[in-house]
């Protein structure tokens, strides 16, 4: 996954839209950290994603990506992680928080996500990849004007452990 904010220069989806593809970063613009193996568990890191001013994102779907040594577990995150508090998914609207997913497991994730897949590549890492597609669940997710609306991905444990995790958004650039 990159953490480029659009896809190519000028390149247009078939809404003739421009692509959004943009990895949830500290800053919310693309400019900060997008490794989530992070501790969070004393004071909450927020992963985010808003526009700039002027600018509308319609948000179609969430690439998730975890890896870590050794096998998955259903009911820990990574290979044995027990998260208390869990990963949130959160939709600020003017800075109304709602939260949409807590997830706690490996288990909790394929459960809201359509397509995860399980590599073992037999040497060294392993990893979920996953993608949870807001439009089969209804309806794509807008975010409007610079740091006013946000899709936040907040981390409330410790996930250091893990090899690394991020989560890319895709969708289209409304201007």
């Amino acid at each position: 996954m990159s953490s480029i904010a659009y896809f190519g220069e000028g390149v247009q989806g078939i809404t003739g839209k421009p692509l959004l593809m943009r990895d949830m970063d500290t800053n919310g613009d693309g400019t900060g950290s997008t490794s989530m193996a992070v501790d969070g568990s004393v004071t909450p890191v927020d992963f985010f994603l808003t526009p700039s001013a002027g600018e509308t994102f319609s948000c179609h779907r969430m690439m998730t990506f975890v890896q870590d040594g050794g096998n998955f577990n259903v009911d820990e995150w990574g290979s044995g992680q027990t998260l208390v508090n869990g990963i949130e998914l959160i939709h600020s609207v003017a800075g109304a928080e709602t939260i949409l997913q807590t997830i706690r497991s490996s288990g909790d994730l394929a459960g809201i996500m359509y397509d995860v897949n399980y590599l073992d590549f037999g040497n060294g890492d392993n990893v979920i990849v996953g993608r949870l597609t807001f439009t089969k669940m209804g309806s794509e997710i807008y975010l409007h004007d610079e740091h006013t609306d946000k899709l936040i991905i907040r981390i409330n444990d410790d996930l250091t452990g893990l090899t690394e995790q991020r989560v890319q958004v895709q969708g289209h650039v409304i201007t």
